[in-house]
């Protein structure tokens, strides 16, 4: 998941769920939002829903943990 914004544009939430290497049965989807606080909002909840952790900005430094059939936010550079 990301929040990506572009200039001279509204801010879009890039969303992509799936088991790693398994792209045909991937459900992914990108979606513009005019208003910031609730595109904040709703990737926070699909946050929490799908990796089982309280959304919390990675310079924060909140250790998130692996939780059962949940999935694991990675950093890809």
């Amino acid at each position: 998941m990301q929040l990506v914004t572009v200039p001279d544009s509204n801010l879009n939430m890039y969303f992509k769920r799936g088991k790693v290497g398994d792209d045909p049965n991937a459900e992914e989807r990108l979606e513009e939002w005019e208003d910031e606080e609730a595109a904040i909002k709703e990737f926070a909840r699909l946050f929490e829903e799908i990796a089982g952790n309280e959304f919390e900005p990675w310079e924060r430094e909140k250790k998130i943990q692996k939780k059962p059939h949940k999935f694991f936010p990675i950093d890809m550079v």
